[in-house]
């Protein structure tokens, strides 16, 4: 089976593809919300394109709790200037606490214990230090 090859010549293509560059320019400058608010101008409230109305509210709902978490970071940190003017002074001279430490770093499973296929390059390391380990027994 060919392809149809009406309407494409290479004026043509030059112009589909000029309004197809020109279509992608507008979209990118409209946010979620006006992309939303367009496609229910062309297809009606709720129809059609429902993968793109999807991803266009996921979107809006990671945009959202982006900008909360950064009110609550910004309030955590007023609160935190507010409350110790001189963050290197200790609040209280006379405790000997030691500073906190950090949790260690969990390690990774390797990638047989996850269940994952391993590379070439993993199994080759792994038979020879099976084999290395072998020898010394």
């Amino acid at each position: 089976m060919s392809r149809s090859r009406i309407n494409r010549g290479r004026r043509r293509l030059a112009e589909l593809r000029e309004s197809a560059e020109a279509l992608t320019e507008e979209r990118a400058k409209r946010s979620p919300e006006q992309q939303l608010e367009v496609l229910d101008v062309r297809l009606g409230p709720g129809e059609g394109a429902a993968r793109e109305r999807e991803k266009l509210a996921l979107a809006i709902t990671q945009r959202e709790e982006k900008s909360r978490e950064r009110e609550r970071l910004k309030s955590k940190r007023s609160e935190k200037s507010n409350s110790n003017p001189n963050p290197n002074s200790n609040p209280n001279p006379n405790s000997n606490s030691k500073p906190k430490q950090r949790p260690k770093p969990k390690l990774k499973k390797s990638s047989r214990a996850r269940g994952q296929p391993e590379t070439r390059k993993q199994a080759k390391a792994r038979i020879q230090s099976e084999k290395a380990r072998d020898s010394r027994r």
